[in-house]
């Protein structure tokens, strides 16, 4: 959830709390329909906020785990063979495919470079042997090639299922605004001139999202005073008298 959101579901927390707190003083309001659709929503919006947490979790470890594994792949499978292919193979027509790929080029860009540089290493397998790389080395790099795939395939999937939380966050939240309408009314209307109570419903009820005045409040906080300057008194001076004077 983001700070809105949170300030948001803290607010219901406050709203709910206030209702039990202040049950007498309420009349029949705690035995709304809308009082326990404020109870459904609260718990509804804490397994979604949950999934929310956990699929961006997930999809920050497995950004990273695609990262590491791209990062294998350019610097100890193709790094080398682009190395020893610019050295032995300058001129030979594959020597395109046996270029090195930037480190900013996306996941699928990434996966076609490397399997295009296996299939053209292969073709000149014997120099890469030579230079002492594996018997298996374009082996190992499509295996590596296809480690980065299913990660990025992965990665996709859990900012799929983050995509899908966020969004049921906000439907619930949005169902949240429909109950809290209906339950303000109430409580203004059993809370009738009962000014203090009021007062405190209206702030339990206000999401905190910013710092400052409360809504409502008339208060102005006391501006933080500028430093006042310090004089710069200039340093005494001892005038020499003259070689000549009387």
């Amino acid at each position: 959830m983001n700070k809105s959101q949170q300030a948001r579901l803290d607010a219901l927390h406050r709203t709910r709390d206030y209702l039990n707190t202040n049950d007498s003083a309420l009349g029949t309001v705690n035995k709304s329909t809308s009082r326990g659709a404020l109870d459904e929503v609260l718990a509804g919006l804490e397994v979604r906020a949950s999934a929310q947490t956990l699929a961006e979790t997930n999809a920050a470890s497995a950004t990273a785990n695609k990262n590491a594994l791209r990062e294998d792949l350019r610097v100890n499978h193709m790094q080398p063979i682009a190395a020893i292919a610019r050295a032995a193979l300058a001129h030979m027509p594959l020597i395109t495919k046996l270029r090195l790929p930037s480190s900013k080029v996306n996941d699928s860009e990434l996966v076609s470079a490397g399997n295009a540089m296996a299939d053209a290493a292969n073709t000149y397998s014997a120099v890469f042997i030579a230079e002492q790389l594996p018997a298996d080395f374009d082996a190992q790099l499509k295996a590596s090639v296809l480690a980065v795939r299913d990660a990025a395939v992965q990665r996709d999937g859990f900012l799929q299922l983050v995509t899908e939380a966020t969004q049921a966050v906000k439907d619930q939240l949005t169902r949240a605004a429909a109950v809290e309408k209906v339950l303000n009314s109430l409580v203004v209307k059993a809370l009738k001139g009962k000014t203090e109570l009021l007062a405190s419903w209206r702030l339990a009820k206000h999401p905190k999202v910013k710092p400052g005045v409360p809504q409502g409040s008339t208060v102005i906080p006391a501006p933080v005073p500028l430093p006042v300057p310090v004089p710069v008194v200039p340093a005494a001076t001892t005038e020499v008298p003259h070689a000549n004077a009387a």
